[in-house]
């Protein structure tokens, strides 16, 4: 199927210079085009690499050594943009810090208000489009899941005990994910698992569970519902809704699964400043909310003074840098686990930033860099991986999927690198966050840095694997405290955001990679649009010529494969007519096998399925019976597995199939009918002997130029 659908967007889009992106997710399809596609965008290419950050450049050279290493050497030439300067701050007279002095950015107002906006919205949340979800829960990213987790299962232990394996949909939200990696996994024959919709507030998932897909779930026992409870302070107690049972601390011997996708970025956060001088720390600020919780502000809480004194006392003491900055940080941070966490991000931030200006001229102005402190992930993952129990050695399997950033973006994206940064900032000048829904009310969500939450692993892990680059969307595949599990790394984060081979769970990294590593979720959402795009952009005109041919006389019609050459007897039934005899004598570029097939491709979703449907009905004039069949049987498909958001878009899904169902049986019926009555002067192309099969059809798909829709 990649290759089909591959050939034909490389051919859809081979006579353009589609943006860079979208011949970037064309080559990782496989498009027999998007080398050429891609040699063409080395212009843009060079432009974007000297702002792309050095772990992004350098996952995309890696990438394209694979079949472009012109590109690569050119993306690894391009110098990389410097650390930006900013205004020193007025001196002040610096402090220790206390929690009484610096409120925190992780106990403003606004985590409280995100979680009352869901708690107070529930399915609307979603369902309003308010809060974007279909490329987290989509049936492409729970099918690979599904994938994954069932590699995971066959090797992660070597006797299955009598308790279910659990498997945890963290932040279930309506719970679409959770149903469609369930039902998945009992379609590939695993047993003995049980699916957990998990959120604070259980409501939208114990409505998803009533619906007819969920509800044979529960019924088999692989399904349920838990409220999640104080999981940000480092406790986790799981009250199973449906099936009345307890899971408490420490109890689950068998491996734990957790399925994290747009989780971590609406928990608690703190931001540090790292102000730095021919690469050594000087000061560090912390981004204060205002009174009013509408202003934020950045406010130095160490000095250099305060580090140097810090320094000099403990440095005979073999104390190490982390050790130091996280005592000098005891009085900011609430626990001492956050504080040893900021500690080294602080570290990793100072080396990180030393090593991208080493071998430059020295300058006197202060640079900056950001610390990342996901102090809600901290007490997040901690709870979780407490479920274990400490004596059975299990290892627990995160699949996280998220808007990753790395530090240097991160920096920018939260004005560390503002020239003014020591002027109150609203949240729309911090490009960090994002609200949905109302500004003054909605709900909240950041960017997350992946080194920051590998940080704040209770255990060693090992990296399994991760998408590829450049995406909105990156999934990361973690074992944690597995058999094999490496130490914590290292604060300089070398080897945080690499994936490493050390034989850890080797089943579940070739899933892993055949299903995410090359073509994610980010580029099927992608890959749909650019089909939908042109679809649409093509569907009027097709529309007005059908208008105009319904007032011409009845003739003879030809359905001419798209690529295939016209013989001479069918050449004198022009002009080419629909099967209810209308000319058309718009050329189709946009075949509707390839829209069957792109929904395919997608794992039959149904919301694909419903975003292309109109495209469908401007195409059945131009279809052959057998196409047309096709496209109703992969519909049925989509009818029959589709999960949705609410009772209310479950009844909604029933009208909006049976009135396509309607259009497209009539239409076949007319087809049949009309190619009886013709006999043999119906020039069908899929019996002409110049046609391509069905599975070769996309290779022969006509080129057509992107510009006329970006």
């Amino acid at each position: 199927m990649h290759v089909e659908v591959s050939a034909a967007c490389g051919a859809l889009l081979g006579s353009g210079r589609p943006p860079l992106i979208a011949a970037l997710t064309l080559h990782r399809l496989d498009a027999g085009s998007a080398s050429k596609l891609m040699a063409a965008q080395e212009t843009k290419l060079r432009a974007a690499a000297s702002s792309l950050p050095p772990e992004t450049r350098r996952r995309l050279s890696a990438e394209l050594d694979d079949g472009l290493p012109c590109l690569a050497a050119a993306v690894r030439s391009v110098p990389a943009n410097a650390l930006t300067t900013f205004v020193a701050p007025p001196s002040k007279r610096q402090c220790t810090p206390t929690r009484a002095s610096f409120p925190r950015l992780s106990e403003c107002s606004l985590w409280e208000r995100t979680k009352k906006y869901y708690t107070g919205h529930g399915a609307k949340a979603w369902t309003s489009g308010a809060v974007p979800c279909h490329i987290s829960t989509s049936a492409f990213i729970a099918n690979a899941y599904a994938a994954v987790v069932a590699a995971f299962l066959s090797e992660a232990e070597s006797s299955p005990l009598d308790e279910p394996l659990i498997i945890l949909d963290l932040g279930c939200g309506a719970g679409v994910l959770g149903v469609r990696v369930a039902r998945e996994l009992q379609r590939r024959g695993c047993h003995g698992f049980c699916v957990v919709l998990a959120d604070l507030d259980p409501a939208a998932a114990l409505a998803q569970a009533q619906l007819p897909p969920a509800a044979s779930l529960v019924r088999d026992g692989i399904l349920d519902v838990a409220v999640l409870q104080a999981v940000t302070e480092g406790t986790c107690n799981l009250h199973l809704q449906l099936s009345n049972r307890f899971i408490h601390c420490g109890t689950l011997r068998r491996p734990l699964v957790v399925l994290a996708n747009y989780v971590f970025d609406s928990l608690p956060i703190d931001l540090l400043r790292v102000r730095l001088r021919h690469g050594a720390c000087t000061g560090v600020d912390a981004l204060i909310p205002q009174p009013s919780d509408e202003t934020f502000m950045y406010q130095p809480i160490l000095g250099k003074s305060t580090l140097g004194n810090s320094s000099s006392v403990r440095e005979g003491l073999g104390a190490s840098r982390a050790s130091i900055l996280a005592s000098d940080l005891g009085g900011y941070f609430k626990w001492q686990e956050e504080a040893e966490l900021a500690a080294r991000l602080v570290s990793a931030a100072e080396a990180d930033a030393a090593a991208e200006t080493a071998g430059e001229t020295a300058d006197e102005e202060e640079q900056a860099a950001l610390a990342y402190v996901c102090t809600g992930a901290l007490g997040c993952l901690k709870a979780i991986h407490s479920l274990l129990a400490p004596s059975s050695g299990s290892p627990m399997l995160l699949l996280l999927g998220e808007k990753l950033v790395d530090g240097c973006s991160a920096a920018r994206l939260a004005a560390a690198h503002k020239a003014a940064n020591w002027a109150p900032l609203t949240l729309s000048e911090l490009p960090l966050f994002s609200v949905h829904g109302s500004a003054r009310h909605g709900a909240v969500s950041h960017g997350v840095v992946l080194q920051s939450l590998l940080e704040a692993m209770p255990r060693g892990f090992t990296i399994l694997g991760r998408s590829a680059t450049l995406m909105e969307f990156d999934v990361v595949a973690l074992a944690v405290d597995g058999p094999t599990a490496r130490a914590k790394c290292t604060a300089s984060g070398s080897t945080c955001t690499s994936e490493t081979d050390d034989g850890t769970l080797p089943a579940t990294r070739r899933a892993f990679s055949s299903q995410l590593s090359r073509f994610g979720a980010a580029e099927m959402e992608r890959l749909i649009a650019m089909v939908h795009e042109a679809a649409q952009a093509e569907g009027p005109t097709i529309r007005r010529a059908a208008r105009k041919a319904a007032r011409r006389p009845w003739r003879p019609y030809v359905v001419q494969t798209p690529g295939v050459a016209v013989t001479s007897a069918e050449a004198r039934c022009e002009p080419a007519t629909s099967a209810d005899g209308l000319a058309l004598p718009v050329p189709m570029t946009v075949p509707i096998r390839l829209l069957t097939h792109a929904v395919i491709m997608s794992g039959h979703d149904w919301d694909v399925f419903v975003s292309l449907r109109s495209s469908f009905r401007d195409r059945f004039d131009r279809a052959t019976s057998a196409e047309v069949t096709e496209a109703i049987r992969v519909a049925t498909r989509c009818f029959a597995e589709r999960v949705t958001l609410c009772a209310d878009d479950w009844k909604r899904s029933g009208a909006i199939f049976k009135r396509w169902l309607d259009v497209a049986q009539r239409r076949r019926r007319l087809q049949l009918a009309t190619a009886t009555e013709l006999g043999d002067t119906v020039c069908d192309a899929s019996r002409s002997p110049n046609s391509t099969p069905q599975s070769e059809s996309f290779t022969a798909v006509a080129s057509f130029s992107p510009l006329a829709v970006h």
